[in-house]
């Protein structure tokens, strides 16, 4: 298991003619984060209906998992998340393409190997620095 490293300003891609396929969640009513959410994390909604981002060191986190965030979010406001196929500029350089990313032991953060609260994965490299988010909700 290793920390994958994010760029200080990772990017959400969503291109023109992709746009149409990747899923996203800005009409799901009452989306508020319930703590900081910084951009490109993988992301859940908890007992309370708020987000938080996600911490592959648990057992329930999979169960929550709704998407990723686009850009940072302060406590208290509303979240779009994005899921299956978008597309996020997230490394500076480490990233292998065609590997799976699973959620980290670190709250918002990606690992090289599977954990505790995802043995699937959620996102695959397309690039050294280019990863797309492979999962939609918890049951896809």
């Amino acid at each position: 298991m290793a920390l994958v490293p994010r760029t200080a300003s990772p990017t959400l891609t969503v291109e023109t003619v992709t746009s149409r396929y990747v899923s996203r969640t800005p009409n799901l009513p009452n989306l508020i984060a319930g703590q900081a959410l910084d951009t490109a994390a993988p992301c859940e909604i908890q007992s309370d209906g708020k987000v938080y981002m996600c911490n592959g060191g648990s057992s329930t986190t999979v169960a929550g998992y709704l998407g990723f965030t686009p850009t940072n979010y302060a406590s208290g406001d509303p979240v779009t998340l994005y899921q299956n196929g978008a597309v996020f500029e997230y490394n500076t350089g480490s990233l292998t393409a065609g590997a799976k990313y699973y959620m980290h032991g670190s709250d918002g953060r990606l690992d090289t190997a599977a954990t505790t609260g995802d043995t699937t994965g959620v996102a695959m490299g397309l690039s050294s620095t280019h990863l797309m988010v492979t999962r939609g909700t918890a049951t896809q």
